[in-house]
């Protein structure tokens, strides 16, 4: 799907390769640091995440997976359009 393909470069293209869960959405991301912490707690979220010092982070690659996995795309119709 192209609007997925063009969302995932310009998110590679935005993301450094190790992103940090703290000020996580100083990125643009929908979702909070304590949201991240609680779907990591219930073993839902993105793979790989480590630890580098006492801060989490996630793999860039695994923290997109992780994004379009819970993300449609919505395709809205012209006006006027049935």
């Amino acid at each position: 799907m192209q609007n997925e393909e063009s969302l995932r470069k310009s998110l590679e293209d935005a993301l450094p390769p190790i992103v940090p869960r703290h000020g996580i959405q100083r990125y643009g991301w929908p979702y909070s640091e304590g949201h991240m912490a609680n779907v990591d707690s219930r073993g839902e979220g993105p793979a790989g995440a480590m630890t580098v010092g006492r801060k989490v982070c996630y793999p860039r690659s695994s923290l997109i997976d992780w994004l379009l996995s819970r993300s449609t795309v919505k395709i809205a119709k012209a006006k006027g359009a049935q």
